[in-house]
Formats: structure tokens, C-alpha cells, sequence
């Protein structure tokens, strides 16, 4: 678990932060944060993260196919979602034209 969020890049004390973070997420459910979930915690970061974008994280992080991210996989999704620009769009993300 330690390495995992070390090897995300999370210090030491960051550590204990982000495991108190997931089991509120997960408070009484499995040990798995689904897609709403993830959601939730991105929102929190107050980064800019489109449902499309989203689903391609949580399906890049979810190696077994279970449809949810364990604490291991949650660590790196969020070091991805926290070098994101605060406020600003994915870097991945293609701007949309604007509506007439």
C-alpha cells in the first residue's frame, strides 16, 4: 500500500491522507471505488474531468476487469487527476467547438 502510493509519487505523510480519503469514499462498501465513487473524488480535487475521460482512467487503472479501483490502482488515478491544471481541462482532452 505504502509502496503504491510512493511509487504514484505521494510522500510519506501524504500517504495516510489519501487512505483516509479512500475509506471515506468507500465508508461501509467494498474495497473498491466504482465509477461514481471515482467521481466524487475527482470533483473534490476541483479538476476539470469529462465522463468520457473519466471511464478511460477508471479502465486504465482497473486491470482486473472488476469495474472499480482497489487502493493500490487509486493511487496512481489520482496522482494522474492531481497533475492535472486545477479548474482546467484534462491536457487530453481536445477542445470542443463552441455552440452557435
Amino acid at each position: 500500500e505504502r509502496r503504491a502510493a510512493a511509487d504514484a509519487g505521494f510522500a510519506q505523510h501524504e500517504v495516510a491522507e489519501l487512505r483516509e480519503a479512500f475509506n471515506f469514499l468507500c465508508h461501509g462498501s467494498a474495497p473498491i471505488l466504482g465509477i461514481e465513487k471515482l467521481r466524487q473524488a475527482v470533483d473534490a480535487t476541483r479538476r476539470s474531468v469529462s465522463s468520457e475521460r473519466l471511464h478511460e482512467l477508471l479502465e486504465q487503472y482497473d486491470r482486473e476487469g472488476k469495474g472499480g479501483l482497489n487502493f493500490e490502482q487509486f493511487a496512481p488515478f489520482i496522482r494522474e487527476i492531481l497533475d492535472m491544471r486545477p479548474g482546467g481541462i484534462d491536457r487530453r482532452e481536445r477542445a470542443q467547438p463552441a455552440e452557435p
